[in-house]
This record gives structure tokens, sequence and C-alpha cells, in this order.
């Protein structure tokens, strides 16, 4: 109980005085509003030239997922993974509108959804020799609170623009703080891409661009020669029911820089470079931060926005596979990467394509030049599909590798293969995911231990971004986290862990848990692994 109640007053500590990673729940979170990622209310373009995807390079310029976020990550944590805006010049973002409160000069549609506001019971009116029926539009698109139509009215008529400095045309990016007294709530979780312009085929670039303002995410991925970041975790840990002092200290800094030397001629050309600081629970001085080890977590060249949204990179960087989670400690990360997933990386070549729903992608696996490093050789594919509708996804991934550096009494090198099926879907303010990771690994020529990891994650959005979540995985092999316990032995293991995770403002998180793990061996003289504890982590990132 004293146990308990310092971990308390612990957490408390640390939420009030300390100021991401992405992870796939997040997909499933916004893959419902399309002005998640962008303005909205833009002209569609032909199905080769579209970028719009919910797989990891809708967020992340690393088209596999994790480190570094594309400008449409940033547009998505700095307007929407918030509670609330920032007052401080720079990061003092609002949400955009949804469509039908944007206004596009020029643009018809901008006078029809006028109209359509200011209908009431299925009244017409005609604008542009058109009639124009609510009954065109999506039926929650027509507010019926007169202070809502009145809001409507005062966006589209709105004198807040945007100079379009290529296409020479002016678009609104009307937010939240223009008109605080309309709520606007009900029509986040809607395809807010537009009325029909997400149906309607830009004619030219210069059409596309009369509805993409310039400071909008396209926008800047084309003309920006240079994409920074930075990302710091600072982690605390109590032991529950042990003797075990509690302990925090900052665990990882991780900086990356996408440069685009030919940005003004070929904007899909860049290389990316980061590099990760971390550091052990035994150091807790924020010296060492960045005196205790550092690695270099990826480095590679790319090119994207190829023809249906695909690219080719290659380099040194960790390949797209299975359910990822940042939590290297979780069962699933801990047997598949030998409790090293901090610092997986492999020297690949990958070639992927996103057009929308569907996603595949497949990367060749080359061990690394320096015999110290990672030495597998393999190749890994992933195929799956993530819908707007329910932000629903179904993905399957398949590892094939030889590690060269793990090798059995004959100098053999031995192979590593693991398949996983995952899923995830948002009903109302429930986040759901689950995943089946099978892993098998030779430890002797020829003879493998096999099995099964079985994850379920439950996030309830309570209010604004504030989630409770749950994590529940079981496995039917042994983890290998107690004394003398054969990681894939026989056993089985598990892992609850609960509490809640909080978005503050853009680029903080900040989260709570308690968790508890269980490592039971078949082998009778081998110890059973069970420890209960509670985890604090303070998130930065930008």
């Amino acid at each position: 109980m004293r146990s308990l109640l310092a971990f308390l007053v612990f957490a408390a500590f640390v939420l009030i005085t300390s100021q991401g990673f992405a992870e796939p729940w997040m997909a499933t979170r916004f893959a419902q509003n399309c002005a998640g990622c962008h303005a909205p209310s833009r002209y569609n373009v032909p199905p080769k030239d579209r970028r719009c995807t919910l797989s990891c390079q809708g967020c992340h310029v690393n088209p596999n997922g994790g480190g570094l976020r594309s400008f449409y990550g940033k547009w998505n944590s700095d307007r929407w993974m918030r509670s609330f805006a920032w007052k401080i010049k720079g990061k003092d973002t609002e949400k955009p509108l949804p469509w039908f409160a944007q206004d596009y000069i020029q643009d018809k549609q901008a006078q029809e959804a006028l109209a359509t506001l200011m209908a009431v019971d299925g009244e017409t009116h005609k604008v542009s020799k058109k009639p124009i029926s609510p009954k065109d539009y999506h039926p929650k698109v027509i507010p019926s609170a007169r202070n809502q139509r009145r809001a409507l009215i005062k966006a589209i008529n709105a004198t807040k623009k945007y100079r379009d400095k290529k296409s020479g045309r002016h678009a609104f990016t009307n937010t939240e703080s223009d008109f605080p007294e309309a709520d606007f709530s009900e029509f986040y979780n809607e395809r807010s891409n537009g009325d029909n312009n997400w149906n309607e085929m830009a004619n030219s670039w210069k059409m596309f661009g009369t509805t993409v303002p310039y400071d909008d995410p396209y926008r800047l991925k084309k003309r920006e020669a240079i994409l920074a970041g930075l990302d710091f975790r600072y982690m605390g840990r109590q032991p529950i029911d042990s003797d075990n002092k509690s302990t925090f200290w900052p665990m990882a800094l991780d900086i990356g820089l996408q440069m685009k030397p030919f940005v003004r001629k070929v904007d899909n050309f860049s290389i990316v470079v980061e590099s990760r600081y971390f550091n052990t629970p035994t150091n807790t001085d924020l010296d060492y931060t960045t005196s205790s080890n550092v690695i270099n977590r990826s480095a590679y060249v790319m090119v994207d926005d190829m023809f249906y949204n695909s690219f080719m990179m290659y380099g040194m960087y960790k390949p797209m596979f299975e359910h990822f989670t940042p939590d290297h400690t979780t069962l699933a990360q801990s047997i598949l990467y030998n409790n090293k997933a901090y610092s997986v990386q492999n020297k690949a070549f990958s070639f992927g394509l996103a057009p929308n729903v569907p996603f595949a992608n497949i990367h060749f696996i080359q061990p690394m030049t320096n015999t110290s490093l990672n030495q597998e050789e393999g190749y890994i594919v992933n195929l799956g599909a993530r819908w707007v509708t329910l932000g629903a996804s179904l993905v399957y991934s398949y590892r094939d590798v030889t590690d060269n550096n793990a090798k059995d009494a004959n100098n053999n090198a031995l192979k590593r293969t693991a398949h996983s099926v995952s899923a995830g879907m948002m009903y109302k303010n429930f986040v759901l995911n689950a995943e089946a990771l099978n892993i098998a690994k030779e430890y002797t020529k020829g003879l493998e231990n096999a099995g099964t990891i079985t994850t379920f994650e439950v996030r309830y959005k309570l209010w604004r971004e504030f989630y409770l979540e749950s994590v529940f995985e079981f496995s039917n092999i042994a983890a290998g986290f107690g004394p003398g316990v054969q990681q894939m032995g026989k056993g089985d293991a598990t892992q609850t862990t609960i509490g809640f995770r909080f978005f503050p403002v853009a680029g903080v998180d900040l989260s709570m848990h308690y968790r508890q793990t269980t490592d039971t061996p078949k082998d009778k003289t081998a110890e059973k692994f069970d420890e209960t504890e509670g985890l604090i982590q303070a998130h930065l990132y930008f």
C-alpha cells in the first residue's frame, strides 16, 4: 500500500511539472477526418496523382512509420492531437472549420454551399442558374441552430485569405477561433474533405491549387528544403509490491532531419538522417540524455510521391512490420526483437505504394558492411488497407530473414520468420486494435521454436484528446523475462496495461499506466517472473 501511495504522489508530481512516435491507433482515430491531414474542401485528382493515404506515410517522412513526422503529421499534431491551443506565436494553430464553412474564391461551390446552408425544410435556391437542394449534400451539413447558420454565413463571407502564389488566387482557411459562437464538434468525424469537391476532378493543377491554401502541407512539402524534428521522452517507474525504489530518468532523445537538395527542380527526392540518444534507468541526471549512448537510428535516400503514391528508398532504417508500438517492453516487441526493439535497424531497399485505401510494400534486407552491426538478410512484405469508414484497417505482414550473427554450434546461420495479422476500427469514442503475431526462430539449424502473441488494445476518448487505454497481451511461449527462462521456450506469458494518455497541447504527450507482467516457463526448475509496476511518461515532440 505504501508503494502504491508513493507511485501516485510521484505521478502527480511529474504530471504537474513536466512539459510522437506515431502509433497505428492514431491512424484509426483520424481516418474519418480528411481535415486531420490538410485544409478541407480540395478538388480531387486522377488516381495515379493522388497522395491521400491512411498508411504510415500519411503522417511520417519515412513511409515505414515512426520517427520524423512530415508536414502532414505536423499539421495533425498542431491542430488535432491536442486538447488546447498554444498561446505562443508559431504554435497557436487552430482547427480548420469543416469543409462547408470554408470558401474558395472563384469557385461556384462556395456560392452553392451558402445557398444550401441558408435553405430550410428542403427549400431550394437558385445560384448561378442551378437549383441547389439540401438533399444534394450530406444531411449533416445543414445545422438547425440559428447561431450555427449565422456563423457559417459569416465563414463564407470572411475576409481572412491566403495568397496562392503559384496560381494567383486566394483561398480561405477559416478556423474555430474565427467563429467561437458555433459548435462544429459533430462534424469532425465525418468526411470533411469537401462537399462535391472531393468527388470532382480538377482539370488542371492550377484549378487544384485554387483549393489548396499557401500554408497547406501539400505546398510546404513542395517548397521547403529542410524539415527538422525532435522527440524527447522522460520516463518514470515505480515497482509495486516490491522493495525496489522508484526511478525516473531521461530515456531517449531523437533528432531527425530531412533535406531536399534539389527542391526547386525535384521536390520528391530527399536525404534523411535520424540520431537517437538513449539512456538506462540507472542514470537519472539530465546530463545522461546525450552522454550515455547514441546510435544512428536511420540514414537513407528516398524518392516518394511517385505514381499511385509510390516510393523507393535505400539505406539504414527499420522496415515496416507488424502492429508496431514505440514501447519496446511489450511482449510482442520483446520477443520479436530479442529485447532490443529500441535499436532495430536494417540495411534495405524498399518499394511501396499507397493509392488511397490499399497499400503494399516490400523490403529487401541486406547485411550491413560493419559486421558488428545487424547481419540479417531476407525480405519483409506488407499488404493492407485502411478505410475512412469506421477508420477500419486490415494489415498482413510477413518477415523472412536469416541472421548471420546468430549461429548454431556448427556455425550455421539461423532463420527467423514471422507472420502478423492486425486490424482496427473506431466506433463512436472507442478506438479498437488487435493483432495476432506468429514468430518462429531457429536455435539449431532445421529446429525451431514457434509461438503466437495476441494483442488487444482498447482506447476510449473520454474528453477532447484525453484517452483511457488498456492493452492485453497473451503469449503461448515464454518471454524470457525471468532468470534462467529461455525466450521462446515452452511456457506462456501475459501482460496487462491500463491507464491514460493525455495530449494537453500540441507536442506534449503525458501518460500514466499500471502494468502487470507474468512469464511462466513450463520448466519447473526455472523461476516464474511476476512483476507489477506503475509507469509514467512525459513525451515532448515537434
